[in-house]
C-alpha cells in the first residue's frame, strides 16, 4: 500500500509483491520531471532483489533522484561483520545512501549496531549511512548514532512512527549537545 504524508510517500513493501513493487516506484520515478520535480529521494527496500534494487537504482538516477537503499530486520539485530558486508553490498549497487534499522535484543545488539556503523565510515568515508536499532533498548542510538558515522535520525512531530522513535525536540537538544561536547575546541 501507498500513502501520502504530508509531502512524503510511504510505500510499505511488505503490503505487496515484489513485481508491484517495482512497478509502483518506477511510476512514482517517471512523474517525476525537472518541471515538478515532485520526488528528491527514493527509499529502496533491499530485500527486493539485486536485479530490482539495481534497475530501480539507474531509473531513479537517470531521472535526477537519489535513492536511499534501507534494510529492516524487525526481529534481530545480525552481526556487525554481517551488518558491514550488507552496507557494502548496498553502495556496490549504487545506493546514495545505505539504511540499516535493526531490532535490538540485548545493549550488546545496539553496541553492535553501532560498531557496524563507525567501521563502515572508517572504512568507506564516502558512503553516507543511516542507522539505527529500534525499540526502548536501541533509542540510544538514534540519539547518538551521528557520532559514529550515522547522517541522519528520525524523531516524531507527535506520536511515534517507528519503535523507540523520540520527540524531533528531545531528539535536537541531544545532538545539539552530542555536537557541543564532541566537536575540537580552540582550547583542544
Amino acid at each position: 500500500s501507498a500513502s501520502l504524508v504530508g509531502s512524503e510517500m510511504c510505500i510499505r513493501d511488505r503490503d505487496i509483491t515484489p513485481t508491484a513493487y517495482q512497478a509502483l516506484l518506477d511510476e512514482i520515478i517517471e512523474s517525476n520531471s525537472i518541471e515538478s520535480n515532485v520526488v528528491d529521494l527514493l527509499d529502496v527496500e533491499l530485500s527486493q532483489g539485486m536485479a530490482c534494487v539495481q534497475e530501480l537504482i539507474k531509473h531513479a538516477h537517470q531521472m535526477g533522484i537519489g535513492v536511499i537503499v534501507s534494510q529492516h530486520d524487525f526481529k534481530k539485530t545480525p552481526e556487525a561483520s554481517n551488518l558491514i558486508t550488507t552496507m557494502e553490498q548496498m553502495a556496490s549497487y549504487g545506493a546514495d545512501v545505505c539504511k540499516i534499522a535493526v531490532m535490538p535484543q540485548s545493549l550488546a545488539d545496539v553496541a553492535a549496531l553501532l560498531l557496524a556503523t563507525g567501521t563502515m565510515k572508517e572504512n568507506h568515508p564516502e558512503t553516507l549511512l543511516i542507522t539505527m536499532s529500534m525499540g526502548r533498548t536501541g533509542c540510544v542510538s538514534r540519539l547518538c548514532g551521528g557520532l559514529f558515522g550515522s547522517v541522519m535520525s528520525f524523531g516524531s512531530m507527535g506520536k511515534a512512527s517507528a519503535p523507540g522513535q523520540v520527540s524531533a525536540k528531545e531528539l535536537s537538544d541531544v545532538l545539539w549537545a552530542c555536537l557541543l561536547y564532541t566537536s575540537p575546541s580552540p582550547r583542544d
